[in-house]
């Protein structure tokens, strides 16, 4: 955890900051953003397109539809009110269905009209966000909430903040300077998982912090074996010996 403080400490002297309205992070305007640290860039160009990035997350009256369903535990997890919870998921209305899908997810961002569609509805120029500034604030949170909780709070309630933007304080209040131990860690947990929702983060804060078996072993997660997944044969036949295979595949 040590390291993550160091480089941490040496990402913030640059001068990053947190793009002032979330609902925009995913948008076209919020390409590059102030808070973004990486980003892969998609050709505007139909005639280099490779596979295409679907843009027609929507609700059905607006054109779309769902991909990615949301289960009742991540829409539960949302403060009242937190303006993240409609920036990242959608309700599908009837008549097609009537449950919460992800409107912002890694790989195919993030609604049917954020930007013309390329080469067809399935394309869309807009990147994909992949590091960005509130995560690594809560990295770094998460690394020194033991031995520095007052920073820790500090920076977990940066990203409280840009959530509920222009809203009162009582729209996701601050962490009280007085938490810590097992209840601050657990509330930078939470504020994971609804600041970093559909963004591909998730399993993997399970798995490194021992908490995966206990989630999601209900959904067919088997300890010791999911926690990486299977090298393919035929990498292992052309390895000729060298790589093993992952136990229990």
């Amino acid at each position: 955890m040590g390291q993550v403080e160091t480089y941490g400490d040496q990402l913030f002297a640059l001068g990053f900051e947190l793009t002032p309205d979330y609902s925009t992070i995913f948008q076209p305007e919020g390409e590059w953003n102030s808070g973004s640290l990486f980003e892969i860039n998609f050709a505007t160009d139909a005639s280099i397109l490779g596979t295409g990035i679907p843009t027609r997350v929507n609700p059905n009256s607006n054109g779309g539809g769902g991909f990615i369903q949301a289960r009742d535990g991540l829409r539960n997890e949302y403060e009242l009110n937190d303006p993240r919870l409609n920036a990242t998921l959608f309700f599908k209305d009837a008549p097609y269905g009537t449950d919460w899908y992800v409107r912002k997810y890694s790989w195919a961002p993030y609604t049917r009209y954020d930007k013309p569609t390329i080469g067809g509805n399935n394309n869309s120029a807009n990147n994909v966000r992949i590091i960005r500034l509130a995560d690594a604030y809560l990295m770094y949170a998460e690394a020194i909430y033991n031995s520095d909780p007052g920073k820790a709070i500090e920076y977990v309630n940066k990203v409280r903040t840009r959530a509920r933007g222009n809203e009162l304080p009582s729209v996701v209040p601050d962490l009280p300077p007085t938490l810590s131990g097992g209840p601050l860690l657990d509330a930078i947990y939470h504020e994971r998982r609804v600041e970093l929702a559909g963004e591909g983060h998730r399993f993997h804060d399970l798995v490194r912090t021992g908490r995966a078996a206990a989630l999601l072993t209900q959904y067919g997660f088997v300890e010791g074996k999911h926690e990486v997944v299977p090298i393919p044969v035929e990498q292992i036949t052309l390895s000729e010996g060298v790589l093993l295979q992952n136990p229990n595949y």
